[in-house]
């Protein structure tokens, strides 16, 4: 029964590859090296695919056909038979190898798979780093062109709290004595604060959270239970911790370790930033009284009074003189006239407007340039500034009952639209003050010219 089945095989494959000019008669006559390469390659395939028994009977199929060409014993037949016999040999040789490079290439998986996994890191930690240049780009760019440092702090707070989300914002810089950080700007729920109204106003380097992050130049991430998340990103230049940026969020997902590290790798940018905005303001405000200088007035007045013409916008002058000045500096002396003239200032800077320009017009004399303030506007701001003074405790000894009391007259004019020159302005506010001390002194006057183009009249 298997001698049948064997017979019916042939017989189909003889037919097959009669049919199949692979072994027609031309081309079994011809034994070129390509011949029997393809002929090796047909048998390689069968054997593959149907296995040995299968690959044995095709070869003895090719030599019935192969006979029917040629007489058995002719030298060609013996030389086919003679391949046949030797054949099986290479093409087991053959698989061997390809057996081999099969387990070879099973063998690189898991190694192919580890460079791929690492190439895939690779290619997140340069997203990341994308990430971050694109973000300390979109800094400089927001921050970079500022110099004024009222400006810049302002900048700086809306950056963190509108792009980033944050709660809580707070900017603490190196003081003069290089031992204490300062708080100069806080922002919180989307509302500028004070930093009068802040708790912790000086921190020592060292203490506490934003102390230990400038001394260990590291930022710091805390996560309180339930009391949401605080970090600390120390702001360096020039190999210096200038500053610290102090951040606070209740919900722990807002401000998490993947948002601090990215503003970590901004706040490089905001150091240098904050860096060239200290520089500018050294070189534009007054070192005594931290007001800015004349000329800062004069370039700054220009360019708002220029802006308020163009597009009709308003615009005030407040011009404030300590009431006698003369008399306290004769009286105590020049330091204690000095403590009083700085005292001063610092509560006019205090009680003004965050985008106001309060400056050292000469002598005892300070202006606060008001852009988009009208008369109304104006007057309550110097009125703030008014009552302060009058109910401050000027200390002049080391004695707590050696105090003195001081009060400041102040003019008030504002931009209208006859006025060609910033001049115009500066002398009309003047006139103001003028009246305030001959009146009386300890008072705010409004310009004549401002009361005619203001239905407001404090």
């Amino acid at each position: 029964m298997f001698g049948i089945i064997i017979i019916i095989i042939l017989h189909f494959l003889r037919q097959k590859i009669n049919k199949n000019s692979l072994f027609s008669e031309k081309t079994l006559c011809r034994y070129d090296r390509t011949g029997i390469m393809r002929l090796i390659n047909a048998i390689k395939m069968l054997m593959k695919e149907h296995g040995w028994f299968c690959a044995g009977l095709f070869l003895m199929a090719v030599g019935i056909s192969f006979s029917k060409h040629m007489p058995v014993h002719s030298s060609s037949a013996v030389i086919f038979f003679g391949f046949a016999v030797s054949i099986f040999p290479c093409i087991a040789e053959s698989s061997k190898v390809e057996q081999s490079r099969t387990d070879s290439n099973n063998s690189q998986l898991p190694s192919l798979k580890f460079a791929v996994q690492k190439l895939y890191k690779e290619k997140q930690m340069l997203s990341d780093q994308v990430d971050e240049l694109s973000a300390v780009r979109e800094v400089s760019l927001a921050v970079g062109a500022i110099l004024d440092f009222s400006e810049m702090i302002r900048a700086i707070l809306d950056l963190v709290t509108t792009n980033y989300g944050i709660s809580k914002a707070l900017i603490y810089l190196q003081s003069d004595d290089e031992m204490w950080y300062e708080i100069v700007g806080a922002k919180a729920n989307g509302k500028d604060i004070s930093p009068a109204r802040v708790l912790q106003k000086r921190i020592k380097i060292g203490e506490g959270l934003v102390g230990k992050s400038a001394l260990e130049r590291r930022k710091i991430f805390e996560i309180r239970d339930g009391k949401g998340t605080v970090a600390a990103l120390p702001l360096s230049a020039k190999n210096r911790v200038v500053g610290v940026l102090k951040l606070f969020d209740p919900d722990s997902n807002v401000l998490n370790a993947e948002k601090c590290r990215k503003l970590h790798a901004v706040a490089g940018a905001i150091g240098i930033a904050l860096e060239n905005s200290r520089l500018y303001r050294m070189a534009v405000t007054d070192h005594l009284t931290g007001l800015y200088v004349r000329r800062h007035f004069e370039r700054r007045l220009e360019e708002e009074f220029k802006r308020s013409m163009r597009y009709r916008t308003a615009l005030s002058l407040l011009m404030v003189d300590i009431d006698y000045f003369k008399k306290v500096n004769d009286t105590y002396g020049h330091p204690t006239g000095d403590v009083v003239l700085k005292n001063v200032s610092a509560i006019i800077i205090e009680e003004s407007r965050g985008t106001d320009i309060p400056c050292r017009y000469g002598g005892e004399e300070i202006t606060v340039i008001c852009p988009e303030a009208d008369l109304s506007g104006a007057f309550r701001i110097a009125s703030r500034i008014r009552e302060r003074i009058e109910s401050y405790n000027f200390k002049y000894g080391d004695l707590p009952d050696e105090i003195l009391k001081v009060t400041v007259s102040i003019g008030i004019s504002t931009v209208k639209s006859e006025m060609k020159t910033r001049k115009e302005l500066i002398e009309e506010t003047d006139k103001a003050l003028y009246e305030a001390k001959r009146s009386g002194r300890n008072q705010v006057i409004v310009s004549e010219s401002a009361k005619c183009n203001s239905a407001v009249v404090a």
